[in-house]
C-alpha cells in the first residue's frame, strides 16, 4: 500500500517524467538539442524582422527594386533601372567600412608616433576617395559608350543571350572595375600623395595634432600671464 501511495505521490510527478527517461539517451540528446536549435531560429527570425523594419535599409531596397523612363537634359526618354548599379555601391560600402575600421585601428595605437598615425589615416582616407571617384568615373563612362551593349552581345551569341545574363555580365564589369580601382590605384595614386595632403592641412592646422598644439600654446600663455 506504501508503495502503491509513493508511485503517485505529486512530489514523484513534478520531478520526474518516466515516458522521457525510459527513453534511450541518444533520442533525449537529439530533443534537446532541436529545443535549442528551434529557439535560436525564433530568436534569428526576431532579429531579421527587426533589420527588415530598419527605415533606412527599407529606403534602401525601393530604391534598389526601382525602375522605369526618366526624361535626360536633352529631353530625351531613356529606360532605367537602379537594380543594375547595386554591385557599384556594395563595393563602395564594402571599401568604406575596411577603410573606417583601419583609419579608427591607426589612431588608437599607441605605440605609433602621432605624425605617424596621421599620414597613415590619410592614405587610408585618400585610399578610398580618390578610387572611388575613378571607379564611378570609368565605369558609368564605359556604361555610356556601350548603350547598344545588349544587342552586340546577343549579335555575337545569338538569341540564347537573354537580359539577364546581360544584366549579370555588367555587374561583373563594375565588380572587376572597382575591385582594380581598390587594388592598385589605392597604391598607385594615394601612397605618393599622403605625404604632401598631410603637410598641407597641417599648414591649414586642421589635423587633430594640431588641434592639441594650438590648444597647449593657448593653455601656456594663460599660466604665464
Amino acid at each position: 500500500m506504501i508503495t502503491t501511495i509513493n508511485s503517485y505521490s505529486p512530489q514523484q510527478k513534478n520531478t520526474v517524467s518516466p515516458s522521457f527517461e525510459k527513453r534511450p539517451w541518444n533520442k533525449r540528446f537529439l530533443d534537446r538539442k532541436a529545443e535549442d536549435v528551434n529557439h535560436t531560429v525564433t530568436n534569428f527570425d526576431t532579429w531579421v524582422a527587426k533589420i527588415a523594419n530598419f527605415t533606412p535599409l527599407k529606403k534602401a531596397v525601393e530604391w534598389a527594386t526601382k525602375k522605369g523612363n526618366k526624361t535626360t537634359k536633352s529631353g530625351k526618354l531613356v529606360e532605367f533601372d537602379n537594380s543594375e548599379k547595386i554591385s557599384q555601391f556594395m563595393m563602395v560600402g564594402y571599401s568604406a567600412f575596411l577603410q573606417t575600421n583601419h583609419v579608427i585601428n591607426i589612431m588608437k595605437n599607441k605605440q605609433m608616433p602621432e605624425e605617424r598615425k596621421e599620414t597613415l589615416a590619410v592614405n587610408n582616407i585618400l585610399a578610398f576617395i580618390l578610387p572611388t571617384i575613378g571607379a564611378f568615373t570609368v565605369d558609368n563612362s564605359i556604361n555610356k559608350a556601350s548603350k547598344n551593349f545588349e544587342g552586340y552581345l546577343k549579335k555575337l551569341n545569338g538569341p540564347k543571350m537573354n537580359k539577364d545574363m546581360v544584366t549579370g555580365l555588367k555587374h561583373a564589369k563594375s565588380l572587376f572595375i572597382f575591385t582594380m580601382m581598390y587594388k592598385y590605384a589605392s597604391t598607385i595614386v594615394t601612397t605618393p600623395m599622403a605625404e604632401t595632403t598631410t603637410k598641407w592641412l597641417h599648414q591649414k592646422e586642421l589635423l587633430p595634432s594640431d588641434r592639441k598644439a594650438k590648444k597647449a600654446a593657448a593653455q601656456k600663455k594663460e599660466i604665464i600671464a
